[in-house]
This record gives C-alpha cells, sequence and structure tokens, in this order.
C-alpha cells in the first residue's frame, strides 16, 4: 500500500527529490511522531529544519517554514488570528464507560461572527488517577501529552471539540478544566470542567482488548483495517450514537457517503470489542 501510494505520487510528481517509505512496523512514525499527518521539512544537509504534526493546518503552516529556508515569497504562507468571537456550547461534561476504554466528553465551539476566529485550547487543571491520560479532539485527535493546541473556527461554523478521557482499571473518576481563549480577544474566554468515571467491565475482559490502528486518519473514501485484523462484526457510530449506513469489504470500510466529522468504529473480535475514533474529510 505504501509503495504503490509513492508510485502513484511520482507518476503525478515532478518534484525530483529522494522518497523514503516508513517501515511495517512505523519506526520513524514512533520515533519522531506519533502526529496526525506528519510534515518534515529537510534540509540540503539532511537535517530537519521544520516538524508539523499536521501538515498545512491552522497555525502548523508549513509553507510559511518552506518560504523561509528558501528565502521566497510563494504567497501560501497565511498568518493572522483572525477578529471573530466564539461561544462553548457544552454538550456533555460528565462521560461514563467501563474501566479500561476511552471516554468522551463533548462540546461545541460557535463562531457567530462574520469572520474567522483562532482559539487557544489549554488543559489548566488536572485531576485525574495516576494512570489516566486525556487528549484533545478538534477537526483531528492530537497526542495526550499535547495540553494546549490551536485551532481556527471559520466564520459562522462550528467546530466539534472532544476530551478524550483514556482510563485504566480499576475503576475510577478524574477531571479536568479546560480553557478556551480567543487569540485576538482575552475577554472572550471560557473555562469548562470535564468529568469522567468509570465502573468495573461486566462482560468485557478489557486486559484481552484489541487494539487496532484505523488509516488513514482523517479519511475521505476509505478507512483501512490492518489485514492481520480477523473480526467478526464492525459498526459506525456518529458522535450520537447513532449507527451509519456503511459497507466493508475485506479490510476496506467504504465512507464515502458519511457526511464530515467525527465517527467511531466499534471492532468486535474474539469476544472483545475495540472503539476507534475517525474523522471522515
Amino acid at each position: 500500500m505504501r509503495k504503490h501510494m509513492v508510485d502513484t505520487m511520482n507518476f503525478w510528481s515532478t518534484i525530483n527529490a529522494p522518497i523514503f517509505i516508513d517501515g511495517p512496523c512505523n519506526e520513524w512514525w514512533s520515533t519522531f511522531g506519533p502526529a496526525p499527518n506528519n510534515a518534515y521539512l529537510i534540509d540540503t544537509n539532511g537535517k530537519i529544519y521544520a516538524k508539523h504534526g499536521w501538515f498545512h493546518k491552522n497555525n502548523d503552516n508549513i509553507f510559511c517554514d518552506i518560504d523561509s529556508l528558501l528565502g521566497i515569497n510563494s504567497g501560501l504562507c497565511t498568518v493572522g488570528a483572525g477578529a471573530g468571537t466564539f461561544q462553548v456550547q457544552v454538550l456533555n461534561n460528565n462521560a461514563t464507560g467501563n474501566a479500561g476504554s476511552i471516554v468522551y466528553d463533548y462540546a461545541n465551539l460557535v463562531n457567530n461572527s462574520n469572520d474567522n476566529v483562532t482559539i487557544g485550547i489549554k488543559k489548566l487543571q488536572k485531576n485525574l488517577p495516576p494512570t489516566w491520560q486525556t487528549a484533545f479532539c478538534a477537526d483531528v485527535c492530537y497526542s495526550p501529552t499535547d495540553d494546549s493546541i490551536t485551532v481556527m473556527v471559520p466564520a459562522n461554523d462550528t467546530l466539534l471539540f472532544s476530551l478524550d478521557f483514556i482510563t485504566t482499571i480499576p475503576a475510577d473518576s478524574g477531571s479536568v478544566q479546560v480553557g478556551f481563549r480567543n487569540a485576538n480577544d482575552a475577554n472572550n474566554q471560557y473555562s469548562i470542567k470535564f468529568r469522567a468515571s468509570t465502573y468495573p467491565a461486566a462482560t468485557t475482559d478489557i486486559t484481552k482488548q484489541i487494539q487496532v490502528v484505523l488509516y488513514p486518519n482523517p479519511a475521505h473514501q476509505f478507512l483501512i483495517i490492518p489485514q492481520d485484523l480477523t473480526f467478526e462484526s464492525l459498526q459506525v457510530l456518529n458522535t450520537l450514537g447513532q449507527v451509519q449506513p456503511t459497507q466493508y469489504v475485506g479490510n476496506k470500510v467504504d465512507i464515502s457517503d458519511l457526511i464530515p466529522g467525527i465517527y467511531f468504529v466499534i471492532i468486535g473480535a474474539e469476544g472483545n470489542q475495540h472503539v476507534s475514533k475517525f474523522v471522515k474529510e
């Protein structure tokens, strides 16, 4: 699959540059990532000039670094916070689930103004069991080590935000105070406490829960499941828990009919369940 993608790119591209393919165990991604859609700018001496966890994402614009490295103005580098305003609409701030699972709190970031708004999001205070972790998802999902992120919400648009609680056994509870602040207006800010609690799993042996990495994520037309996984069932759910009509053949799930947004895949294999989150572009 990876070699096929490189061959396809070489067929259509006129860029004459070496192309390296990560190994089957994702050695590069595991060492220098992980991130949703890594991009690395490497100079002619082989030195990494810039690293981007999400290629050409807001406030992570690699074209600005390319212009800086080459000393040019391509016109592709865009900066600016935007003068819009936003509100936080809490959808759920008290998630529950089985111990050892991932549970989710949700909020909408609503921009009712006629200009883009740039929002800084930060974990202000964490009150969690020692083995728990939390991660932001806002259009893309970030690493649990990212305690602050920046997102942009277009004018008159809404961005779904989630705080994911990565829990462990035994059952416990915790909370995180999250701050949302307009990068262009310090008076436009919110502080929300998101909570989560778990209970003992009655039917699923969490210690045997399968670990599955679905790709690409975000995805546009198809979602790929590792070929070495044999599973008995697969469902795709939206954020309201509603099953979505999808079809899968082999290890490929057709998501082309889904509207853009955040979805969950529930995979059943050998009496266990695994829940993965992905973003449909």
